[in-house]
């Protein structure tokens, strides 16, 4: 109702407040008319900002049980969402509610996931043998149906992401949110056709190069810093120099590494992220003391040094369901008539075995250290699958000594803070939700009892994004 000062009414609706305009018209009382044209307005803009949302609009939650990783607790309630972002978190379910009511009863909410370390070129068979090759927009289909609602490529031609990232960002096609860092960083020369690898060999090189690809926006910068055996394919003055010409560009870096004595050097230039486990030695306790120290996040990919031989060792895994909506059975059948684990030509297997001896001592001392752990796969290399693989490295990192709570919160929160992402089970949150039929705080693997995605406030038809076939 609106209140009226003139006298002619002290509340009217707009339809009173339009007869007492008429009769006003009609009996010349222009003050009196001015007035209640002017409350008239006022009363319109009123109303018009209560009316409730129409269905589209407005969506409740009921009866769910929301997963928060990042407060390791789980609660029964009732979610409000308005668009594409979460309005309200409630204990007592709304009066006269107008909009879609879906009821969550015995069901779980969890945030929508993140894999930061992927490829966008498809999945690769065994040996190169039946290679699944496709495009950007493919990649994010896969990782929606799999519930991984946005991933950092970690590596491909800017002439090739960077406009994928833009359509996917902006919706014009369906999939999930794509991050990006355009090409790699080497230090030496490197050859590439296809524009994934820029080589930097002075300073001058390093500023001309970075402030090109700063041009097109990319989430961070990614380096190759890797002394293994007698490979080096950066100096430790180059790496300096793009990790301080980053930072002057307001751009974040991540570090591929070797061996730890590049993750040490790479930490000590102030690098925000490094990415993999040496496979040939333990992580020494002082430099995971020191990735803390300098707020330095780690992407072990776990399921790119280990699933191979896992696949190896036990076909069974290429049996799951949710692989086989994503994989085209004939690539998962050359996994399956490969040859076995301690084949002789198993060199994979082999280096695989050996990274078993060191890989959990060295998340042991990244956990000890306190080291912010975030999940990525480094699909699409042997053994990693687009999409699937997140929830592979959610198993490896609760098997490496991650609790059920600290690998969501991997995927989830941490991933988010990492990205900058505004993601969460709470008001103002982007309204990317997973509907699971079982907890995973329970057994990880149940982040793939996926009923329903909610992406930025739409459902999502998951049948039209699985493999045909």
């Amino acid at each position: 109702m609106c209140n009226l000062r003139a006298g002619t009414a002290t509340e009217a609706t707009p339809e009173v407040l339009w007869v007492a305009l008429q009769r006003a018209n009609e009996n010349g009382e222009r003050s009196v008319k001015i007035q209640v044209a002017r409350a008239l307005a006022v009363c319109l803009v009123c109303c018009l900002c209560c009316v409730p949302a129409t269905a589209g609009d407005l969506l409740l939650l009921k009866n769910a049980r929301s997963l928060a990783p990042s407060r390791r607790s789980e609660y029964a309630g009732h979610i409000l969402v308005r668009g594409d972002k979460i309005e309200q978190v409630m204990q007592d379910l709304p009066a006269d509610f107008t909009g879609e009511v879906v009821d969550l009863s015995g069901k779980y909410l969890l945030p929508g996931l993140v894999d930061a370390h992927v490829h966008s070129e498809g999945n690769r068979g065994p040996g190169g043998e039946g290679d699944e090759s496709f495009s950007v927009e493919e990649t994010a289909r896969r990782m929606l149906y799999c519930g991984v609602t946005a991933y950092l490529d970690a590596g491909l031609a800017p002439a090739k992401i960077f406009p994928a990232r833009a359509r996917l960002r902006a919706h014009e096609v369906v999939g999930a949110d794509v991050y990006a860092v355009g090409p790699v960083f080497y230090g030496v020369p490197h050859r590439d056709s296809l524009g994934h690898v820029v080589s930097v060999e002075t300073p001058e090189q390093v500023r001309e190069a970075l402030f090109r690809l700063a041009e097109s926006k990319p989430d961070l910068v990614k380096i190759i810093f890797d002394w293994t055996g007698t490979r080096n394919t950066m100096s430790l003055p180059i790496m300096r120099a793009i990790v301080e010409t980053s930072k002057s560009l307001g751009l974040r870096t991540m570090v591929h590494i070797g061996s730890w004595a590049n993750a040490r050097l790479a930490a000590d230039a102030g690098a925000d992220v490094i990415t993999h486990l040496n496979d040939t030695t333990d992580l020494p306790a002082d430099v995971a003391r020191l990735f803390a120290a300098k707020f330095v996040a780690y992407i072990p990919t776990l399921a790119v040094q280990q699933d191979f031989l896992n696949i190896a060792e036990d076909r069974a895994l290429l049996d799951n369901a949710m692989l086989r909506s994503v994989v085209r059975e004939s690539l998962l059948d050359k996994y399956r008539s490969m040859g076995a684990a301690d084949a002789p030509d198993c060199r994979t297997c082999r280096w695989q075995r050996e990274g078993r001896k060191h890989y959990g001592i060295s998340m042991r001392r990244l956990l000890d250290a306190g080291v912010n752990i975030v999940a990525g796969s480094d699909t699409s290399n042997e053994g990693t699958f687009q999409g699937f693989s997140l929830h592979r490295e959610l198993i490896l990192l609760h098997e490496a000594g991650l609790d059920n709570w600290d690998a969501l919160a991997s995927a989830t929160t941490r991933a988010y803070r990492f990205l900058g992402l505004s993601m969460g089970i709470e008001p103002g949150a982007d309204a990317t939700l997973l509907v699971l039929t079982a907890s995973p705080v329970q057994d990880i693997a149940h982040t793939q009892t996926i009923e329903r995605i909610l992406f930025h406030g739409q459902w999502v038809d998951r049948d039209a994004l699985a493999v045909k076939r």
